[in-house]
């Protein structure tokens, strides 16, 4: 015979309540213990306590915790020693940050030439940052989410000449979005791409 609604409803209501994660955890055998790294004492699952008695007899109230133990193993006498304010964020950086990328990439596509770091900083303040078919000023990737540029903000190398290498005098810093449409048009090609895309649009403003 099948239930009615009313018995099936009921019959679920029951058998979730007793059935979740935190319902079931709760009715496993605990023990008290005590944490290796801040020394409080917490309710752990049995058969976890008795896994990590096995193993190494450790015991931790959080994750937290047992990453400190874990630092605190790894520098040995060196943990708690030193002045952390002496570290610089960004010590990472230097004059040519934002530029290897670039040199990367085309070496990755087998296309690089005889271009340098210093290549691609002298080209950079040539165009003062600002791409020569929309007047947008470029921002070089930071790779930060924090500061990640809008996609036409974002400076993309192109070359001048499709058909030459990444050289000196070949390379122009555009935005990303003009480096997609540009493919290998030459200059003169995309002027005149981008004048068409305008003309059509001057009147649908």
């Amino acid at each position: 015979m099948l239930p009615t609604s009313t018995t099936f409803f009921q019959f679920h209501s029951i058998y979730n309540k007793y059935n979740t994660v935190g319902n079931w955890k709760k009715n496993r055998k605990t023990v008290t213990t005590i944490c290796k790294t801040c020394g409080c004492s917490f309710e752990k699952i049995k058969s976890e306590y008795d896994r990590a008695e096995l193993k190494s007899g450790n015991h931790y109230c959080s994750r937290s915790c047992c990453g400190k133990d874990n630092i605190k193993k790894q520098l040995g006498e060196w943990y708690g020693k030193g002045n952390a304010t002496q570290l610089i964020s960004n010590n990472g950086r230097d004059e040519f940050t934002g530029f290897r990328d670039f040199l990367r990439r085309a070496k990755n596509k087998d296309k690089l030439g005889d271009l340098t770091l210093v290549d691609l900083k002298e080209q950079w303040k040539k165009q003062k940052g600002m791409c020569p078919y929309t007047g947008i000023q470029l921002k070089l990737s930071t790779y930060s989410k924090l500061k990640k540029p809008k996609i036409h903000e974002l400076a993309s190398l192109d070359r001048i000449n499709s058909n030459k290498l990444y050289e000196k005098g070949n390379i122009i810093f555009v935005s990303t979005p003009i480096n997609y449409m540009k493919n290998t048009m030459t200059e003169k090609e995309t002027v005149g791409f981008c004048k068409k895309i305008a003309y059509f649009w001057k009147d649908k403003w």
